[in-house]
Formats: structure tokens, C-alpha cells, sequence
């Protein structure tokens, strides 16, 4: 055996320990001493705060000839909580998505939240960041559907990529993502800008097994779910029917 089989049979080792084992032990890692900057940085703006009112009181001259430079420290830490937060929140998506990703145990999910999570979490993609105009719109009282979690987030974040990948055939990306409850299924479903959409029964075909939309379109079936895709007039749709939690799948795939 050669050096590069070796080599590459080493890399599949350390990739197959990859999302289960290194990325919730990275994260677990960075928590800690996130907690600590965040926690450590509100203190210090606290105690800014009240040596400036401090200093007003009792050396009100001297405050005054340094009043310019207690603002600028004032400003700083302003922006060291504001800058601290925001990177909590992107650490707080990544952690959600993996641990929906290693959550593989049947149970009532909150579709809503997973799905207004996922779209949080594609911000990792900076394309989708940066170029896709999005609006995402969730009805309120959209009730719980029943499945494994890791199942439901890849799937529906394949569905985005899915679309992403469309997308980036145009100058022109918007998307828009939605969800609600008619009082029989939960409905989700995606309009995006594309040039052309295979129709659900082209993309039924066995020579487009490999497909993303299909494995996901499929994986959805596989919990009862209805599954629409179409395009007209350079917008795609993508509809996903899913029966509440406790209800019989339209399709009984389970």
C-alpha cells in the first residue's frame, strides 16, 4: 500500500469522526470561555459606567477635561457587548444545527423553529448570505410534527441548497420561505428564482435517483408528507405537506 492510500484511508478515518465526535466537542470546548468574554464584558461595562458616574460627582472638573475619552471608552465597550452578542448568536446556530443533526431518536419536533433555524444556520453559506434576498414568514401556532430530528433539519436544509444551487444560475435571487397551518397539515414551502424545475414526475425518474430535491422530496414522503415541485415564469415551488404529530401521513411511508 502506497503513502496516498494510506493517507486517504486515514483522512475517511478522521472525516467519519468528523460531525459526530469533533464539531460538538469544538463547540462544547468554545463555549466555556465564550461565556466567560460575554459575562466578563457586561461586568466591565458596568463598572465603566459607574466609575464615569462616579467621576461626575466627585471630580466634575476633571471629568469634564476628560469627558471625550470616557465616551470613546464608553463606545468601545458598547461595541465589545454588541460584537460579543452577535457572535454568540452565530455560535448559538451552529450549535442548534448540530445538535438537531445528532438528535436520531423519534420525537415531537417544532417544525416552525427548526426551519426558521436553518435558514439562521445558512448564513454559514456566505453565497446565501450575501447575494439572496430572503423572506421567511411563519404562521404562529403551527403545531408539532412527529420525527427523527437529525432526518427533518438535513432535509430541509438540502431543500435550501437545493435552492441556493438554482439560484445561482441568476443575477437576481430571492427566495421566499414559509410556513403554516391550514388545521389538517403543516405546510412549508419555497419560491425561489430558476430558470426551470423538473416536474415532480421527471424528477420520480430512476435516472435521477442522485438528485438532491428527490432524496429530500423522498425523505419527506418517508413521514407521510405530500410533496409538490414545479416552475413557471423563472419562479420554482417547492410544497411540502406534513401531517401533525399524531395524525395518519397522507402517504403512510414510515
Amino acid at each position: 500500500m502506497d503513502r496516498e492510500k494510506i493517507y486517504r484511508q486515514l483522512e475517511d478515518e478522521f472525516a467519519s469522526t468528523f460531525l459526530g465526535e469533533l464539531i460538538p466537542g469544538m463547540l462544547h470546548n468554545f463555549a466555556n470561555p465564550l461565556n466567560g468574554i460575554m459575562g466578563r464584558s457586561r461586568l466591565l461595562q458596568q463598572r465603566l459606567e459607574d466609575c464615569i458616574e462616579n467621576m461626575k460627582k466627585t471630580y466634575p472638573e476633571t471629568y469634564l477635561a476628560m469627558e471625550g475619552a470616557m465616551r470613546k471608552l464608553a463606545s468601545d465597550a458598547d461595541l465589545i457587548i454588541g460584537e460579543t452578542e452577535r457572535f454568540y448568536e452565530m455560535f448559538r446556530n451552529v450549535s442548534r444545527k448540530f445538535f438537531a443533526i445528532s438528535s436520531k431518536s423519534e420525537q415531537m419536533v417544532d417544525f416552525a423553529r427548526l426551519v426558521e433555524e436553518e435558514i439562521q444556520f445558512a448564513d454559514c453559506y456566505l453565497d446565501f448570505k450575501h447575494h439572496v434576498n430572503r423572506k421567511v414568514l411563519m404562521q404562529p401556532g403551527i403545531p408539532a410534527v412527529s420525527g427523527v430530528p437529525a432526518h427533518l433539519s438535513l432535509g430541509f436544509s438540502s431543500l435550501l441548497r437545493y435552492a441556493m444551487i438554482r439560484m445561482s444560475k441568476g443575477t437576481d435571487r430571492e427566495l421566499r420561505v414559509a410556513a403554516d397551518w391550514d388545521g389538517r397539515f403543516v405546510r412549508l414551502s419555497l419560491q425561489f428564482t430558476d430558470k426551470g424545475l423538473p416536474d415532480r414526475s421527471e424528477t420520480r425518474s430512476e435516472g435521477r435517483g442522485d438528485d438532491l430535491l428527490v432524496l429530500c422530496l423522498r425523505l419527506f414522503e418517508e413521514y407521510g408528507a405530500h410533496c409538490r415541485a414545479g416552475s413557471e415564469g423563472g419562479q420554482a415551488s417547492v410544497e411540502v405537506l406534513l401531517p401533525p404529530a399524531g395524525e395518519t401521513p397522507l402517504t403512510g411511508k414510515r
